[in-house]
């Protein structure tokens, strides 16, 4: 969006690209009259240009802080317009890759140099290095080449591609998805996209703007606790560890575990109270946009609402249990207080596909109730507030947020000491399920150990399918509060032990394919060796954060993504806890 890039333009003037607007580099050429060619590219849109192997998460983006000449990137997809890449055709499969802003355009181009491989964006000429051709592939994406690199390099992403990851022209590979590229129309092309004197937004630093910050102290995620060998070498091959090793103190992983310290990402809090702020599809997160989050309306017609106060928690999908839990409640711990002290406040959560009971549920409790001051925020909104309070950028992870959250979750509700003396299967059927697959084959043998060692060990069996449960979220949070021990197999209805206390038994059957056996299931869309972050190793992660005692048993699927829990195995990991655990 045009205002993250008037402040880039105001921090920056020592800029010398001439952004000059061309309107036809040779003016009329063969082709360029029709509207839509024969790749279905429509000149008259903006697209975004994904990669298969970064993912539809990741687009190009156009960077500004690379030196003298724009740069480019990938970013998170958003409504922002340095994403947007206008392909302008010279002729047929001849294109110049285009970018506008401010009413100005600069072209993709390859820097001439021997490597023939780094890119960068500059002013719009007649050269090879900004000629771009593209080619069909069998899986609907295109390659994109260029005529000075030659046709034996192509766009390409780095290995182990992520955010802010440059993309770079090499070599072409048989079936190497990072130069399979996806071309998705987005929005009419602006000749005069975002031009300065039509923006209604200021990005200026003011005095009306005020930041609350605090840090937090680094912090150690300790391994799994495993029961043999065999799930101890399938973790110590995962991409999470090959991943974080690095941050083990004194090589010392076992002993010390990863190394949480960076202080954007991990340790630093920020709230920041905006007098009419505005709120624009931003991400909310550790990352929000500097520029963004001094965003101000002029007037009330420049957007689309405007209230008198609004609060921002639009982490994506928290409209349901499980990523409420785990994307809203950290922010939640640091900001609370705004709800008392603004009771009329709005509050901003991404509109979704439904609306979980549970997460009504919570919000009422905390005060916050959906018919008077819930806003399901459509990614087309401006919404402007006179009082715009962030607390978005704070750390996704950290003990001490994850510890607070649940203690919040107690005291909605009147709870008495807990009794610690339930052993709860969180049962994943296909009815019950979001997703298909991860179900347990033969679970008549493993409910029969289950009930045999809770009675051994003067437990209560609780058999828990949350589409059964019709009871208040007071009751969930109760059940769950007085748990000893939690077993289930991968799924979002683990999310219930964010309400169990420390100490708390966690063991998770963690489902992988053979042929990528250093990826939990839910992740096997990947390459074994892209660290990307992953979902698979969440509840890991929180029973970490939560100080719970995490136990992992890996188990391979069969074809339909279903396993049979080795029962030889689970027997071994119960008689493996430890058993003074439950003597009072």
């Amino acid at each position: 969006m045009c205002s993250q890039w008037l402040i880039v333009f105001m921090l920056f003037p020592f800029l010398q690209v001439d952004l000059t607007p061309v309107v036809g580099l040779d003016g009329y050429v063969k082709g360029a009259e029709h509207q839509i060619d024969r790749f279905g590219i429509d000149k008259s849109y903006v697209y975004r240009v994904t990669s298969k192997y970064a993912g539809m998460n990741l687009t190009l983006s156009i960077t500004f802080n690379e030196g003298n000449e724009p740069g480019i990137k990938l970013d998170s997809i958003g409504r922002y317009s340095n994403l947007d890449m206008h392909l302008v055709r010279l002729s047929d499969n001849k294109y110049s890759i285009q970018h506008t802003d401010f009413g100005k355009t600069t072209a993709l181009y390859v820097i001439k140099d021997k490597m023939k491989n780094k890119l960068r964006f500059t002013k719009p000429a007649n050269v090879s290095e900004q000629y771009w051709h593209l080619t069909p592939l069998s899986d609907g994406s295109f390659r994109i080449t260029n005529d000075f690199s030659g046709p034996n390099m192509a766009l390409d992403v780095p290995a182990n591609a992520a955010l802010f990851s440059k993309p770079i022209m090499s070599k072409i590979g048989a079936n190497h998805l990072g130069q399979h590229w996806i071309l998705t129309k987005y929005e009419k092309y602006d000749s005069n996209a975002c031009p300065i004197q039509k923006e209604y937004f200021f990005t200026s630093i003011n005095s009306e703007f005020e930041e609350i910050s605090y840090t937090l102290e680094p912090f150690t995620i300790a391994l799994p606790h495993f029961s043999d060998n065999e799930a101890r070498n399938w973790f110590l091959n995962t991409t999470y560890y090959r991943r974080y090793s690095q941050q083990c103190l004194h090589d010392e992983c076992e002993k010390y575990g990863f190394l949480f310290n960076d202080s954007k990402e991990h340790l630093n809090i920020h709230i920041a109270l905006v007098n009419n702020g505005v709120y624009y599809d931003d991400a909310c997160g550790y990352r929000y946009d500097e520029a963004a989050l001094r965003r101000t309306f002029v007037a009330p017609n420049h957007v689309s609402v405007v209230y008198d106060q609004a609060i921002i928690y639009t982490v994506p999908d928290a409209w349901s249990f499980q990523h409420f839990l785990d994307g809203i409640g950290p922010k939640l711990v640091h900001s609370r207080r705004y709800f008392d002290k603004y009771p009329n406040a709005k509050v901003l959560i991404l509109e979704g596909p439904r609306f979980d009971r549970s997460v009504k549920e919570i919000w009422a409790l905390l005060g916050v109730n959906e018919s008077n001051r819930i806003i399901h925020y459509n990614r087309k909104m401006k919404v402007g507030a006179h009082l715009l309070i962030n607390p978005c950028r704070a750390p996704g992870i950290h003990p001490r947020l994850w510890q607070d959250a649940r203690s919040m979750y107690w005291s909605l509700i009147n709870l008495p000491k807990p009794t610690s003396n339930l052993l709860i299967y969180v049962q994943r059927t296909s009815t019950n399920a979001k997703n298909p697959g991860r179900l347990i084959l033969n679970e008549k043998p493993v409910i029969e150990l289950l009930r045999e060692y809770a009675v051994k060990n003067s437990l209560i069996y609780v058999q828990y399918d949350h589409s059964q449960q019709n009871d208040y979220i007071g009751k969930q949070i109760e059940l769950f509060y007085n748990a000893r021990i939690i077993f289930g197999i991968h799924g979002g209805a683990l999310s219930n032990i964010n309400f169990s206390p420390s100490g708390t038994i966690i063991i998770e059957i963690m489902p992988y394919r053979s042929d990528k056996s250093s990826l939990p299931i839910v992740c096997s869309m990947f390459k074994p060796n892209a660290f990307k972050p992953c979902g698979g190793y969440s509840y890991y992660v929180q029973a970490q954060l939560l100080n719970q005692s995490y136990w992992i048993l890996p188990n391979v699927v069969d074809s339909r993504t279903n396993v049979n829990v080795n029962i030889t195995r689970l027997q071994q990991l119960f008689d493996s806890l430890p058993v003074q655990h439950y003597i009072d």
